[in-house]
């Protein structure tokens, strides 16, 4: 499954779930498409910093859309 960082943009694969050795606290084992592979708590991966790439396409064409109707509907002037 794929997912897109919200702050940067960048796309990524996540691999599995894992667990933190020390804390045994479930983590995220993710793919950058250059091949970096990271690990992050899963809490942080699953708070909103990440969204499938369905949501942000999603996403992309909701703002196109309302940047398409705010163009076709010229603002009125007040007199």
């Amino acid at each position: 499954m794929r997912f897109v960082h919200v702050k940067t943009g960048e796309e990524v694969k996540f691999l599995r779930l894992g667990l933190n050795e020390s804390t045994c606290k479930p983590t995220v084992v993710y793919e950058s498409l250059r091949g970096d592979v990271w690990i992050r708590s899963a809490e942080e991966f699953f708070d909103g910093r990440f969204i499938t790439t369905q949501e942000h396409e999603k996403l992309k064409a909701e703002a196109a859309l309302a940047k398409a109707n705010a163009i076709r509907t010229p603002s009125r002037k007040r007199d």
